[in-house]
């Protein structure tokens, strides 16, 4: 017979990487630029994007850190939905 269940370590080793990874992103801190005295309408567009894309990156790491609740919610509820069927076998054993 198969197993369904969740390797919790492995699990946990996983979500933990992300949080990283996403703890690294939310680091990032937008440069403040002033193109006060230029006319270069190419350079100010290109700032304005690099705004635009800070600003997709910060509401990025909320998403995934709303995402990452989630998941370590599920896991928890599954590790223990594994251990709950685990003891209810153990019992219907002869």
């Amino acid at each position: 017979m198969g197993q369904v269940s969740i390797n919790e370590q492995v699990f946990e080793s996983i979500v933990n990487q992300v949080i990283m990874a996403k703890s690294n992103l939310s680091a990032i801190k937008p440069m403040k630029f002033s193109l006060g005295h230029t006319d270069l309408k190419s350079m100010k567009e290109q700032l304005e994007v690099i705004q635009e894309l800070y600003e997709t990156l910060q509401v990025y790491c909320e998403l995934l850190n709303r995402d990452l609740i989630k998941l370590q919610a599920t896991g928890r509820e599954m590790v223990q939905q594994d251990k709950k069927i685990s003891q209810s076998m153990k019992m219907n054993m002869p």
